[in-house]
């Protein structure tokens, strides 16, 4: 992410030089776009294809929030900022 930012520094400071790559900074961030477009692709066809079919066998099945009623609606909220955020939101680590 630090390299990206970097690249877009340097594309808006009208940066047109290449580096040791050969490559300017509009070229490195059109790989970079590319790569992260397949990646993400991939990321979707493995959920997809592989992943959501195998879940579906045992049970587990993904809901939208438009599907839930007002109460479950709360639950989910509930349990959501109650419990599972501070679970999968990043900590720093101060030493």
């Amino acid at each position: 992410m630090v390299r990206v930012g970097g690249l877009r520094m340097l594309v808006q400071g009208g940066i047109t030089r290449p580096d040791s790559s050969g490559l300017s900074p509009v070229k490195q961030l059109g790989h970079i776009d590319r790569r992260v477009r397949e990646m993400v692709n991939l990321q979707y066809d493995t959920f997809n294809e592989r992943l959501k079919p195998r879940l579906e066998k045992e049970g587990i099945r993904r809901i939208t929030p438009e599907r839930l009623s007002a109460e479950e609606f709360r639950y989910v909220e509930d349990l959501f900022s109650g419990k599972l955020s501070a679970m999968i939101t990043p900590m720093a680590i101060h030493s």
